[in-house]
């Protein structure tokens, strides 16, 4: 069974606010679409950092599922092909 190659690691601003962020493993950089989605959508309507992790977790059991499927969603949006 392979390692989970993601993570959910809370960053601690200067103002002391906890941002939890979508990690890849490998790399240790912030997944792009995940973190946009977070800061747009949820961190703008004031949500709990715990809130912020499980929708976070929630992503990354998709993202898993993607990945185990070879499931390319970014491509199938690009070429209007979600759910075939």
């Amino acid at each position: 069974m392979a390692l989970n190659p993601y993570a959910v690691k809370t960053l601690v601003l200067t103002s002391g606010e906890r941002l939890p962020v979508l990690i890849a493993l490998a790399t240790g950089a912030p997944l792009f679409e995940p973190s946009v989605y977070v800061l747009s959508e949820i961190r703008a309507t004031n949500r709990a950092s715990n809130t912020i992790d499980q929708v976070l977790r929630s992503i990354m059991v998709l993202q898993l599922f993607l990945d185990s499927s070879g499931i390319d969603i970014e491509q199938r949006i690009r070429q209007s092909r979600v759910f075939v």
